[in-house]
């Protein structure tokens, strides 16, 4: 290199400007080449793939030529696709405006390499993982060392072909059954029956033989999950004259489709009558028989008329938008479901006491709602609180170790009855209980929580026999099982609280809460039903 002429000033000068050219600027204008593989230098090649959809280790030793062909392929399928969340904006957010949320194929090639299939609100929902029918398994596998295993019991003899196969599933502990696990493998030797994956094998994994052998997904899935309010107005006709009239409080069935709900308002004038209902299973069919307990009996004219219209969202997801969404389309019906996005998502919860501390709110941008100490929200739905059995979900993040968030279920319309669940981060303890009332609770360590680690709560409430079974998880481990013979309270709606010893101090993140009252219900679009 020749320095320029001049005194010493002018040498450094020099000496950044060239730094700047070649360790920066050079660099960066090579960024727009990634997209250009007849263009891209070979030592980008490696960079590209998970950029443009596909995992950093082909399924192939794929040569320079046929990496730079599949990616060129890859990038112009990208560019000319439609937006998922552009089709999915259309067809929810402007057509019924709901609220939702999505896992696409991006969400799978991320969990791929992941060794645990552990909670789907923390990222990993078992619901996006779907594999092809075409799959061998084996009936008993051993595993024999850190990372190879064998398969003891092969049907047919042997393998069909190793390559068919990706993953080796660990599927059922008879001890624990939520002890799952997926190993991504690195070869198979079909004549032995023997195998190695990529790693090491969990040491709580060893010891099993509950393990199958599964391919890659060759049949991508886009799940949806979106609020259903659970709603709808459905008009009749034939009422029996013999048996009683249709009242409000009555559970109404389909004795066509076994679809039931809850009648919140009735009337019957010229032969003709109108029922809304809440409380929605299932969907009812024209010229169907519906009865109630008291006896009613009529006959259904129409469809279900609702607030969200299934029928056309199923048509929106189908035919020509298939294709960003690959083969299928997993639609899920939630009751409640907020991601604190925006300030206005505060207008569906009533705010609740948070003395000196903070108002709780959800600051710009986005994504979370911040609870000062003893702070709390409850969902404003009237007909939240007569929910029954459920699932609840929260995803909490804290500040200090100090924090302890809750999340209540079954409240009633005051506050004043109802159940709580939370993490105290100070003692690592998850707990339950129901408030106001002296000496129902419950308590586990959790030991792998951790302020300023997103963790995920989960509560599972059912009624059984004449009391209540609540199971609660953390992160997707369940860690409380328990019967309560005469629960205080079991039916109410559902709400978050903050928790901690210092105010403006101890803040509790609550980065979304999603409610479903049981028995939820699905709907799959696409090809592969």
């Amino acid at each position: 290199m020749i320095l320029p002429e001049g005194g010493i000033l002018e040498k450094v000068c020099y000496l950044i400007d060239r730094v700047w050219e070649d360790l920066i600027y050079d660099r960066c204008t090579d960024l727009p080449t990634l997209f250009k593989p007849d263009e891209i230098d070979k030592k980008w090649l490696p960079y590209q793939l998970p950029l443009v959809g596909f995992t950093s280790d082909l399924p192939f030793d794929a040569n320079e030529e046929e990496m730079r062909r599949m990616m060129e392929n890859a990038i112009t399928y990208w560019n000319e696709k439609p937006s998922e969340y552009g089709v999915i904006d259309l067809a929810i957010k402007m057509i019924t405006g709901n609220n939702y949320r999505v896992r696409g194929y991006h969400d799978f090639r991320m969990q791929e390499s992941e060794t645990c299939l552990t909670e789907e609100l923390a990222g990993l929902d078992p619901n996006v993982l779907d594999f092809p029918a075409k799959k061998y398994i084996g009936a008993q596998a051993l595993i024999t060392t850190a990372n190879t295993f064998m398969i003891v019991d092969l049907p047919g003899g042997g393998f069909i072909n190793p390559d068919d196969f990706s993953f080796l599933v660990f599927t059922y502990d008879s001890i624990d059954p939520n002890n799952e696990a997926i190993y991504e493998i690195d070869s198979l030797n079909p004549p032995a029956a023997t195998g190695t994956i990529k790693g090491s094998f969990n040491s709580v994994h060893m010891g099993y033989i509950n393990w199958e052998l599964m391919g890659y997904m060759d049949d991508f899935v886009s799940e949806v999950r979106i609020v259903d309010e659970g709603e709808g107005d459905l008009y009749y006709d034939n009422l029996d004259p013999g048996n009683p009239t249709f009242s409000v409080g009555d559970q109404v069935h389909g004795m066509t489709s076994g679809a039931h709900g809850v009648i919140t308002a009735n009337q019957y004038e010229g032969g003709l009558g109108l029922m809304s209902l809440r409380h929605l299973f299932r969907r009812f069919q024209d010229d169907e028989v519906i009865r109630a307990a008291s006896g009613a009996n009529a006959t259904s004219r129409g469809k279900l008329q609702g607030i969200l219209n299934r029928d056309l969202l199923r048509f929106l997801m189908g035919g020509d938008t298939q294709k960003p969404f690959s083969e299928r389309i997993d639609v899920v019906y939630v009751d409640l479901l907020d991601e604190f996005l925006t300030a206005g998502d505060l207008d569906q919860w009533i705010i609740g006491n948070y003395g000196a501390g903070a108002e709780p709110s959800v600051p710009s941008p986005g994504g979370d709602l911040l609870l000062d100490t003893d702070a709390w929200v409850l969902f404003d739905k009237t007909r939240a609180y007569e929910w029954e059995d459920m699932i609840a979900s929260s995803k909490w993040y804290v500040d200090t170790a100090d924090c302890y968030p809750r999340m209540h279920f079954w409240v009633n319309s005051g506050a004043t009855e109802g159940w709580y669940v939370g993490i105290d981060y100070s003692t690592k303890t998850l707990h339950l209980g129901e408030f106001n009332v002296a000496g129902v609770s419950f308590s586990h360590p959790v030991p792998f929580v951790k302020e300023q680690v997103p963790d995920v709560i989960r509560v599972t409430a059912l009624h059984e026999s004449t009391g209540v079974r609540i199971k609660v998880a953390v992160d997707g481990e369940e860690y409380i099982n328990q019967y309560v013979a005469s629960p205080y309270s079991n039916e109410g709606s559902v709400g978050v609280r903050g928790g901690g010893t210092t105010l403006g101090t101890d803040l509790s993140r609550c980065r979304l809460i999603e409610a479903n009252v049981l028995p939820s219900e699905g709907d799959r679009v696409g090809p592969l039903p």
